[in-house]
């Protein structure tokens, strides 16, 4: 019905069919031929720890502000990381290797694996273009993208929001630079806080 086409859309069940349909025809067949196949184990490695590091960056994108300019700063470097990754690990790399391997078993006269493992590998190659566009979009997204002016309505709203938080934990002003570089992002909170402290004592 409507509820599970939206909870399991068709090109989320593509994926997972291309994934699966490897691992059961291409690496468990592979593992059982050719357990000491380096080129094997750097394959896993490759997709596995693409995997991995995306999921970090992701979660770890969650918490970032992008409205401020040390939030903006780590996303760019976030998604730029994600990109040479997979870059190298699902693009460059992952035909190299496959490559190797393929080559090998069709050496040793194993043709039956070895054409459906083309297949597989040319289905996986499909569902690795999806996640380097995706990489890729989302790279040029926030390469493109600017702090906001300390005269936007954002950054005035922020600095509203800090001045109001701080006067009352630290009697500050709106005109404290401490407070502004806080509001703008220059400033860390944690810093920032610390800071306000010390200017607290000291009147």
């Amino acid at each position: 019905g409507k509820v599970g086409r939206a909870r399991t859309p068709a090109g989320l069940l593509l994926i997972l069919g291309i994934h699966h349909a490897m691992a059961l025809s291409l690496v468990i067949p592979v593992n059982v031929f050719y357990p000491q196949h380096r080129g094997i184990h750097e394959m896993v490695f490759l997709l596995q720890g693409a995997a991995a590091v995306a999921m970090f960056a992701q979660n770890y994108g969650y918490t970032l502000d992008i409205q401020t300019r040390r939030g903006l700063r780590a996303m760019k470097a976030n998604v730029l990381v994600v990109w040479a990754v997979i870059l190298w690990s699902r693009v460059l790399r992952f035909a190299w290797v496959f490559s190797v391997i393929l080559r090998e078993i069709v050496e040793d006269g194993n043709l039956a694996l070895s054409a459906v493992g083309a297949a597989v590998v040319l289905a996986m190659s499909y569902v690795n273009y999806i996640f380097f566009a995706d990489a890729t979009k989302k790279m040029l997204k926030f390469g493109r993208m600017r702090p906001p002016s300390p005269d936007s309505p954002d950054a005035k709203r922020r600095l509203s929001e800090a001045a109001a938080l701080a006067q009352g934990a630290f009697g500050a002003t709106r005109t404290s630079a401490t407070l502004q570089r806080w509001a703008s992002g220059e400033e860390g909170p944690a810093a920032a806080a610390q800071k306000l402290g010390e200017e607290k004592k000291e009147r």
